[in-house]
């Protein structure tokens, strides 16, 4: 069997979700846990941390990860070594900002300011990529097996 959770994990607590997760696995099985992050240096992502500087925010996107060095580590799953698998994602400006607007992490850092955070980050990416982009990412893919 295979279970998936796909840039998620992290909203879950941790404990129970691995029990529950070794539980429904037959022997043998695997869980799959993964994350995407844009590549580090992506233009895209340095603008994000650009407009955020605007409203007091210094942030710095590419070290930002929510996912756990070891998503498994303390559970009866044996982890698999780390894979990171390069893969490319298409924006039109319209989409990277709903994209944008989706990140948790980035609503709490903004707090009031999010709604004119978005507003500014809109305007730079119209104006900067008016025909889109691709988007250089690394999706960290994190494995471990149920005992046979």
């Amino acid at each position: 069997s295979l279970l998936t959770c796909g840039t998620a994990f992290h909203w879950l607590a941790p404990v129970e979700a691995l029990a529950e997760i070794a539980r429904v696995l037959a022997p043998g099985g695997v869980a799959a846990l993964f994350w995407r992050y844009p590549t580090p240096g992506e233009p895209y992502m340095r603008l994000v941390g650009e407009v955020a500087s605007r409203y007091g925010h210094a942030v710095m996107p590419d070290d930002v990860r929510v996912h756990s060095p070891a998503p498994f580590a303390g559970s009866t799953l044996a982890a698999e070594p780390l894979l990171l698998i390069d893969s490319t994602l298409a924006f039109t400006a319209e989409q990277f900002h709903g994209y944008i607007a989706t990140v948790e992490w980035l609503r709490r850092l903004m707090g009031a300011s999010h709604a004119e955070f978005l507003a500014a980050l809109d305007v730079e990416l119209r104006r900067r990529w008016p025909d889109g982009f691709v988007e250089r990412n690394q999706e960290y893919l994190f494995l471990a097996r149920k005992a046979a």
